[in-house]
């Protein structure tokens, strides 16, 4: 019998391995040798989650945030090893103090952050408060090169604090933002450094951004506020995405604001609209029904629709049953609009012959019976997008996460009638609804 040990694999392998244990499970591997402790350690470093101990006895956070920067400063290898940080709230109050800031603390993570060479991912809740109590803060950030990923809970700093600290971010996520939205905007643009945004992830418009930006999620309900929605558009409008998702509350009228995107977001390949408040199936889909036509002139690849709020008496779903023989395969050539010698068009072949290679083997859709009929009407409206997705009947389970939608795809077909909804496998929705989440403006 052969055995192999573990710790003999080549280190490229070990690595991946390690890769995809937790901080904790890594810990516990280097328990077994000094050979386990010297390849689990850079694992163990590379983590850390700082705060949230406000159920524990006043001055919890401080002595642990104490206690990680005095671990990390003792070896100079250890910051180097961190990629990922998380700086919750509490992490650096004063004992016995909620609210009051205590700037040693912060002038202590200060030093690990400056040689923490491999930080790409950082959440800090509170950052205003931070650079308030310790100014050099915001310079140590600055020259955290490989810093591309940030999430921000908390009140929203200024634009200009916001492109100093993170130059070289790619990801921003804004999680229970105090930004205004109002006329009292900073209109300054973001001093030329923040030139390759790829995706700004907020409750609304924080920000009033002034550079391209591939993908934007706005996911608090836009409501019948018009300085909201004024800002909304501009914001849309200013950050030229080429995937956008927003939801809107139902007691906005469509000409208030769906009608309005078609010269706001007039860069959009992929659109993901979500209508929140409406409980009856009926109002959602005609709802549906309604929107699509608006957004014609959009130079759309794919288009998402769901509802937020679950439907009251939603109509049965139909059991499985394969497609027939006869069915075009969804993803064929064929499937194009009439315009298919456009640049529009030639970003969906594009994108099949992608999204048909990581197919295995498909499994057939469940498909609701009136599904195909609404697919059907606004695939005719909208005679250049090759994608559509539906879901009337709000999330599964009891989050509303945008990953709990489980939408119907259907891709654009044709029969001798004219056009006609292909409904996609799970497997295909899955991977196309991947590709379009992908596309940015040269597709």
């Amino acid at each position: 019998m052969i055995s192999t040990n573990f710790l003999a694999l080549n280190y490229d392998v070990l690595a991946l391995v390690l890769a995809l244990l937790s901080p904790h499970d890594a810990a516990q591997l280097a328990l077994v040798s000094q050979h386990a402790y010297a390849i689990a350690m850079p694992r163990v470093y590379s983590e850390a989650s700082l705060g949230g101990a406000f159920h524990k006895p006043p001055g919890a956070a401080a002595r642990q945030l104490n206690a990680f920067c005095t671990a990390m400063l003792a070896d100079a290898r250890r910051p180097v090893y961190l990629a990922r940080l998380t700086l919750m709230r509490d992490a650096f109050r004063q004992a016995g103090s909620a609210w009051i800031i205590d700037a040693s603390s912060v002038a202590l993570l200060s030093q690990v952050l400056a040689q923490a060479k491999h930080l790409h991912t950082i959440t800090v809740w509170g950052l205003a408060a931070l650079i308030d109590a310790y100014p050099p803060i915001l310079n140590v950030l600055s020259k955290c090169a490989h810093l591309r990923t940030v999430c921000l809970g908390g009140a929203v700093p200024s634009l200009s604090v916001l492109s100093s600290a993170f130059p070289h971010v790619r990801h921003l996520q804004l999680v229970d933002g105090g930004g205004a939205h109002g006329p009292d905007w900073d209109h300054a643009p973001p001093s030329g450094r923040w030139r390759n945004l790829d995706h700004v992830d907020s409750g609304r418009a924080l920000l009033p951004l002034a550079c391209s930006v591939r993908r934007v999620t706005l996911r608090d309900p836009l409501r019948a506020d018009p300085v909201l929605l004024e800002n909304t558009l501009e914001y849309i409008r200013n950050t030229r995405p080429a995937v956008l998702s927003c939801t809107v509350d139902a007691s906005i009228t469509d000409d208030e604001f769906v009608a309005r995107l078609a010269g706001a977001a007039s860069s959009v390949k992929h659109l993901e609209l979500v209508l929140h408040g409406c409980s009856s199936l009926a109002r959602v889909m005609a709802w549906m029904a309604r929107v699509g036509p608006m957004l014609a002139e959009l130079p759309l690849v794919g288009l998402a629709l769901y509802s937020s709020t679950h439907a009251e008496h939603p109509t049965p779903q139909a059991t499985p049953a394969p497609s027939r023989p006869s069915s075009p395969s969804p993803f064929s050539d064929d499937i194009s609009s009439p315009r298919s010698g456009s640049a529009v068009q030639r970003a969906p072949r594009a994108l099949v012959r992608a999204a048909s290679a990581l197919i295995t083997t498909p499994t057939p859709s469940t498909t609701p019976p009136e599904l195909p009929a609404l697919a059907e009407t606004l695939l005719n409206s909208l005679p250049a997008v090759p994608y559509l997705a539906l879901q009337p009947y709000g999330p599964h389970g009891d989050a509303g996460k945008r990953g709990t939608y489980e939408p119907i795809w259907f891709a654009r077909g044709y029969s001798r009638a004219g056009c006609r909804p292909v409904p996609l496998s799970v497997e295909e929705g899955v991977c196309v609804g991947r590709r379009l989440q992908g596309l940015d403006m040269y597709d």
